[in-house]
């Protein structure tokens, strides 16, 4: 196994094509693509700190991280909406 950490330049892939993905759930709860960019990048930055190589693959690492930030932006906002 490759013992490198993990570097930002492999998460920017991962945080643009997650945030292309999310684009739509993004406009259901009033976020524009930037505003995922942001919540993305927050996630893939934990993620240059906590990946280790026993983990798993970077690339997937940080694809989950993001997916379960969004997750959790979009349960916040829909709890925020029924409010």
């Amino acid at each position: 196994m490759d013992r490198r950490d993990l570097t930002w330049e492999e998460c920017v892939p991962v945080v643009e094509s997650e945030s292309r993905r999310y684009e739509r759930m993004g406009a259901e709860i009033g976020l524009e693509r930037d505003d995922l960019m942001q919540e993305a990048s927050m996630a893939a930055v934990q993620c240059l700190h906590a990946w280790r190589p026993e983990g798993g693959g970077r690339t997937a690492y940080v694809r989950r991280a993001v997916r379960n930030r969004f997750a959790d932006v979009r349960r916040k906002a829909l709890r925020e909406m029924r409010m």
